[in-house]
């Protein structure tokens, strides 16, 4: 190698270093006013799209139930853009490649995203500016990782802690950002542990083969009115005992055809991402006929977590 290549790779790996530790630097000023991990994770989120110029981060982590059952979860979102949908970068097909670093334990970098996803997937990011994608998958075998800040009380326990990193990109940029989190992430669960933001107690012991019961994902902490399609919805009980002491009484009496197909997938399980693909129904029209199920009363929505939502801060 010559010298001034020398020079280059030392300037190169200079400038890694650089930038994350600006961002540690920052955060050991900042973390005092934080109580919870999930409030590091948006700041380290938010950070991440300031120094290296990303369209949006987000942090996907682990759950486990108290069976010790393991979940794959969102922790935090957060974008450049605020008027971006929120379904084009959290969805069952961004879940299922969070899932992927998991189960793979491995990294993925910066990559066009038609390299990564199917057509519909993939003409959808790019349709919104979301061009590229890295992953970063993280793993600390001594530390725990609590249970998410919405998460009731009694229902969950600490689970390993490990997250997987995405963050979307209009254009290539010349940061690396892989070596990047590479410096960044352990440092930060340092200063975390030092802050008491981590779970104590027995550690909970990755699973061998990763296979996730539930994919959750709460809803992100800017812009609520933009998160309908992470909702949940549910059918009314009392309407669901009206028909079963009824059995003429079921999805045939409403009226409207595409309501009608809505309704009959709704399953409590699925968010109205998950409901406008299995329906097939475009997003518009979606919203339409869950306001048709919603005044007749025989739908309401929920958060992911679980608790219900008033319908008129999501369907205006």
């Amino acid at each position: 190698m010559s010298d001034f290549e020398s020079k280059d790779a030392a300037a190169y790996q200079g400038r890694i270093a650089d930038e994350p530790l600006a961002i540690l630097n920052l955060l050991q000023k900042t973390i005092t006013g934080m109580h919870h991990i999930d409030e590091l994770f948006q700041w380290l989120a938010a950070q991440l799209i300031e120094q290296f110029q990303v369209e949006a981060a987000e942090i996907w982590g682990l759950q486990a139930n108290l069976m010790g059952q393991i979940a794959l979860q969102l922790r935090t979102l957060v974008t450049t853009d605020t008027t971006l949908p929120q379904h084009v970068v959290a969805n069952n097909h961004i879940a299922e490649f969070a899932s992927r670093l998991f189960s793979e334990q491995r990294n993925y970098p910066l990559q066009a995203v038609n390299q990564l996803f199917s057509n519909y997937p993939a003409s959808t990011l790019t349709r919104y500016g979301q061009n590229y994608i890295a992953g970063y998958y993280f793993h600390n075998a001594v530390e725990q990782l609590p249970p998410a800040r919405q998460t009731p009380p009694g229902i969950s326990r600490p689970a390993p802690f490990t997250l997987a990193i995405l963050l979307f990109q209009h254009e290539r940029r010349s940061h690396d950002l892989l070596a990047a989190l590479q410096v960044l992430l352990p440092q930060t669960v340092l200063i975390a542990r030092n802050r008491g933001l981590l779970a104590v107690g027995p550690i909970t012991p990755y699973p061998p083969s990763f296979s996730p019961y539930g994919m959750e994902t709460p809803l992100p902490q800017n812009n609520p009115a933009q998160h309908l399609w992470l909702l949940i919805p549910h059918r009314r009980r009392d309407n669901e005992l009206l028909m079963s002491s009824n059995p003429l009484s079921r999805s045939v009496d409403i009226a409207d055809k595409q309501a009608r197909r809505a309704y009959s997938a709704i399953d409590g399980r699925k968010n109205m991402d998950a409901l406008r693909q299995a329906t097939g129904l475009e997003a518009q029209e979606l919203i339409r006929v869950m306001k048709i199920l919603i005044a007749q009363r025989r739908v309401e929505l929920y958060e992911p977590g679980g608790r219900p939502v008033n319908p008129a801060q999501f369907l205006p």
